[in-house]
């Protein structure tokens, strides 16, 4: 049992006893000391960008791994830098562009044939200090999971207002590439659904 002269010898104002001026000041070892005036702005966008300049991502999905980057525009590993690409195709793949259900009263089942849009998107990604326009599109595949394979095409940059700013020209130009790509699937599908027929029949 702890007696009074214990008890006292604590409360004296020695060592022990001597409390803090200021009980909510932040200890020096944990302060941070500010930033110099003439530093650049610690928040700006292209500050901790991963890569040296602007490129397309071609980024496909897969059953066996997942989303997966496929090919950069340019080619240069230099351009990317450490930017992330399995990281990004994981970001830009994730967006569930094809629930053409939405909307559909609550209890009604899901239309039985419904031809997928493509999709345009602006994601922005502060881990990697990245900013994309996302094309999403569908392409035919006899390998893939019900016959379709998720593809994406993205102009990635730093610079966010230079993306909102050529929204318009970016997507009239990766509709155009699209289209190219889907008719010429088309084509490439048809042909290989006739050729699996004839191995049946």
């Amino acid at each position: 049992m702890i007696g009074s002269p214990d008890v006292v010898a604590f409360t004296k104002e020695d060592d022990f006893g001597q409390a803090d001026p200021d009980p909510w000041a932040i200890p020096e070892e944990f302060s941070v000391p500010l930033s110099p005036i003439s530093d650049s702005n610690p928040w700006a966008k292209t500050s901790y960008a991963k890569f040296t300049k602007d490129f397309i991502l071609i980024s496909e999905f897969s059953e066996q791994v997942g989303p997966q980057p496929l090919l950069t525009i340019p080619e240069d590993p230099k351009v990317c830098g450490t930017f992330d690409l399995n990281y990004f195709s994981l970001r830009i793949m994730s967006v569930d562009y094809q629930a053409s259900f939405v909307g559909h009263p609550p209890g009604s089942g899901y239309p039985r044939l419904s031809f997928v849009e493509d999709s345009r998107v602006v994601l922005g990604d502060s881990k990697e200090g990245a900013f994309a326009y996302v094309h999403h599109l569908t392409l035919y595949d006899l390998e893939a999971r019900g016959f379709v394979r998720p593809f994406c095409m993205a102009y990635v940059s730093a610079d966010e207002r230079k993306i909102m700013l050529q929204f318009q020209e970016l997507s009239l130009r990766f509709s155009q590439a699209s289209e190219c790509l889907k008719a010429g699937n088309r084509r490439a599908f048809a042909k290989e659904l006739q050729r699996k027929l004839r191995d049946l029949e």
